[in-house]
């Protein structure tokens, strides 16, 4: 069976990655002094102005094992981002995982009665060894409420791939044609050995997926993903996600200002994932697709992508 495995020619630092490091990312080493404590901003939060103290229990995503932590312990740089679930939070923490000072995302749930923060451990553990995971350390309840988690501590990547697609189009830095065909190529590997696991994101946005401080690309928010949905049968179901590649890999053609040549030849090469989009509405239930032909197209895919990588560069 066919097995993604990264580009070997991957390098450290995409010089793009690099330079819009200067555009999205704030300092490590943030004063803890100058942000915010993470108690004092929940409280000023409609949902969570109910905190008795600042020490909560916590779940490890490692060994299960319950503990009690100091809220306090945290003071929040900026706030992320919001959806319909709740909110993340980029926070510095005093005697974080990986040393004083270290920077996480805190993902906030709105509703404590929903079910996502176990859901996303599930998935956390079903995609253990996958390129793309970002690590989530801990997952946070009132201790009296154990049953009802409403945070998750994950590790902090870099910049959004809407970020970069906006920093490319606003002329913030020059994608150059190389490191395009490397984000596509990484893109269709990460999605495929995601597949291979059993899982499907199914809310593969530009905001879910992102660049960690060392340019490789990492997806996020597993809020709506399923497990062994991928594979059922023998017929492939995530179409979704595969269309979802197909759309940000054109965008990023669109915004690049790269020779024509190369542009037509990515846009040629994933073409084929257009017709996923059909299989997305309500009345489609009836097509399917095989397990083993889709894993063909993709396989191919992606050889010929990097066939001409290496003919290019």
């Amino acid at each position: 069976m066919y097995r993604a495995v990264h580009f070997n020619q991957r390098k450290v630092f995409w010089s793009a990655v690099f330079l819009l490091s200067f555009y999205f990312t704030p300092s490590y080493g943030f004063p803890l002094e100058v942000c915010p404590s993470l108690v004092d901003y929940l409280e000023q939060e409609e949902h969570y102005g109910v905190l008795d103290n600042s020490w909560v229990a916590r779940k490890s995503a490692d060994n299960g094992e319950w503990d009690l932590f100091d809220l306090s312990d945290f003071c929040v740089i900026k706030r992320l981002g919001e959806g319909m679930q709740g909110f993340s939070l980029l926070v510095s923490s005093r005697n974080g995982e990986n040393g004083p000072f270290s920077q996480y995302t805190l993902k906030v749930f709105k509703n404590r009665l929903l079910p996502w923060p176990y859901d996303e451990l599930n998935v956390h553990k079903a995609l253990k060894g996958f390129s793309g995971l970002t690590q989530i350390y801990y997952i946070y309840a009132l201790p009296n409420d154990r049953g009802n988690p409403f945070m998750t501590l994950e590790a902090a990547n870099n910049i959004t791939l809407e970020e970069f697609i906006q920093g490319v189009e606003n002329d913030q830095i020059k994608l150059d044609p190389e490191s395009l065909v490397k984000i596509a190529i990484d893109l269709l590997e990460l999605i495929t050995e995601m597949h291979l696991l059993g899982v499907s994101h199914n809310d593969l946005r530009n905001s879910n997926i992102m660049f960690d401080h060392h340019g490789a690309l990492k997806f996020i928010d597993y809020n709506m993903a399923e497990t062994d949905s991928a594979n059922k049968q023998g017929v492939f179901k995530a179409f979704g996600d595969v269309y979802a590649m197909r759309y940000h890999i054109s965008n990023l053609v669109s915004v690049a200002k790269i020779p024509e040549k190369y542009q037509h030849y990515i846009l040629n090469q994933t073409q084929w994932m257009d017709r996923y989009k059909v299989f997305l509405s309500e009345d489609s239930y009836d097509i399917y697709i095989t397990w083993d032909h889709h894993m063909d197209r993709m396989k191919r895919c992606i050889n010929s992508l990097k066939a001409r990588y290496r003919i290019w560069f």
